[in-house]
């Protein structure tokens, strides 16, 4: 048997294998980076989120703080106050529930 004739199919097979491993090595990028992508994103969510929470307990704290020192000089401006803030965090729980699903549905 001529030895050409083996060469051709063994280069072949090793090209094939090279091929396959490449491919392999390749899909295997792809599947880090996209884990990367979805832990980036979920550390991202974690810092918006911790940050709304002092941000919000900051706000409610302070506009607290107002409406009472308001009770003593105007009633009608500390009734108005804790109506709008009743309206915006009603308004804002309603938000992220919304935000909420939104992330379920993704």
């Amino acid at each position: 048997m001529p030895e050409s004739v083996l060469r051709e199919p063994l280069l072949f097979m090793v090209s094939i294998g090279v091929l396959t491993y490449l491919f392999g090595l390749l899909f295997y990028v792809i599947q880090m980076k996209a884990k990367r992508e979805k832990i980036d994103k979920s550390l991202l969510e974690s810092r918006l989120k911790s940050l709304e929470i002092q941000l919000n307990s900051h706000f409610i704290h302070n506009t607290l703080n107002t409406i009472i020192a308001l009770i003593e000089f105007d009633k009608e401006r500390a009734v108005s106050g804790l109506i709008k803030l009743s309206q915006f965090l009603r308004k804002l729980m309603q938000e992220r529930s919304l935000i909420s699903l939104d992330l379920i549905q993704e």
